[in-house]
C-alpha cells in the first residue's frame, strides 16, 4: 500500500509539471532599451502570446540599482524608489492566444536604471511559472556606460518559477533565463516529451508491479 501511494504521488507531481510546461508564455521583445530626457515619456509595445494558455495574467515591475545584476532575487526596489514612472496594464482577465502590452516609462532624474516586467499566469497550484522582459532606461546626463552594460547582458527572456503563490515578491523567485523565440519553444518541447517519457515509464512500472503481485497471489496466496 505504501509503494502504491508513492507511485501515485510521483505521477501526480509529474502531471502538474507537465501541465505547467504546456502552459508556456512567450514575449517579444525580451528586452526594452529606452534613452530619454528628464520628464520625457516614451512608450514601447510588448507582444505576449501562448499557444495553449487562457485565463488571467497579472503584471508587475521590479527594479535594482545595480546595472549588471541579473539575479531577480536582488530586484527589491520599486520604480518609485528610483524616481521612475512606469505605466502598463496590471492585469489581463481573459487572455487568449495573444495580447499587445503598452509600457510607458519616464523619470524626473538623470541616471541609468534596470528593471524587469513580470507576467504571472493564474495557477491552481502552489507552483507558478512566470515570464518577463528586461527594462533598461537611460535618462540623459547619465553615465554612457549603460550601453556597454546592456551589450553584455543576457540575450534572453526571463523565465522564472515561483513556489509561494501567496507571496509574489522578488525574494520568492528562483530566476533563470531561457533562450528566446524558436529556441524557447524547442526547449519547452524537449522538457514536455521528457516528462511524458518519465510518466510513461512510471506507469509501466506500476502496471508490471501489479501484474507480478497478482501472479504471486494466484500462485502462492500472498
Amino acid at each position: 500500500m505504501k509503494n502504491q501511494m508513492k507511485f501515485i504521488n510521483i505521477v501526480v507531481v509529474l502531471i502538474i509539471l507537465l501541465s505547467l510546461v504546456g502552459a508556456s508564455l512567450n514575449l517579444n521583445p525580451t528586452k526594452i532599451y529606452l534613452s530619454l530626457n528628464p520628464n520625457e515619456e516614451n512608450c514601447q509595445k510588448i507582444f505576449l502570446s501562448s499557444q495553449n494558455y487562457t485565463g488571467t495574467i497579472k503584471v508587475r515591475d521590479i527594479w535594482t540599482n545595480n546595472l549588471s545584476e541579473s539575479n531577480l532575487n536582488k530586484y527589491t526596489l520599486s520604480a518609485n524608489d528610483l524616481g521612475v514612472t512606469i505605466n502598463y496594464p496590471k492585469q489581463f482577465d481573459n487572455f487568449k492566444d495573444s495580447q499587445e502590452v503598452e509600457v510607458c516609462l519616464s523619470s524626473i532624474n538623470s541616471g541609468n536604471y534596470r528593471g524587469a516586467l513580470i507576467f504571472t499566469p493564474q495557477s491552481n497550484t502552489n507552483v507558478i511559472v512566470e515570464i518577463g522582459t528586461w527594462l533598461f532606461l537611460n535618462v540623459s546626463g547619465s553615465n554612457p556606460e549603460i550601453t556597454n552594460t546592456q551589450q553584455t547582458t543576457e540575450e534572453t527572456q526571463i523565465n522564472t518559477i515561483q513556489t509561494d503563490k501567496a507571496n509574489p515578491s522578488p525574494s520568492s523567485i528562483t530566476g533563470n533565463v531561457v533562450s528566446e523565440g524558436k529556441e524557447t519553444s524547442n526547449s519547452g518541447r524537449i522538457i514536455f516529451w521528457a516528462i511524458v517519457v518519465i510518466i510513461a515509464v512510471i506507469l509501466l512500472s506500476l502496471v508490471i508491479y501489479y501484474i507480478k503481485r497478482r501472479i504471486r497471489w494466484q500462485r502462492y496466496g500472498y
